[in-house]
């Protein structure tokens, strides 16, 4: 019996889509996405994110 190859071109990816996406792709749809929104871009590590989430409380501690 030989074995069966998976098709990797209907892996569906985090944004809904039934296709393979390069990183490339994932960036530009994420950076239409913000510019149509016209909001910043905010770029965080796994060990920034801490830090970026008690940035964002403190913005909205001092919104209100």
């Amino acid at each position: 019996m030989s074995k069966r190859k998976s098709k990797t071109g209907d892996i569906p990816d985090n944004l809904g889509n039934n296709s393979k996406k390069t990183d490339l792709e994932r960036a530009k749809i994420v950076l239409e996405k913000a510019k149509a929104l016209k909001t910043p871009i905010k770029h965080l590590t796994s060990s920034d994110s801490a830090f970026g989430r008690s940035l964002e409380e403190k913005k909205k501690d001092n919104d209100e």
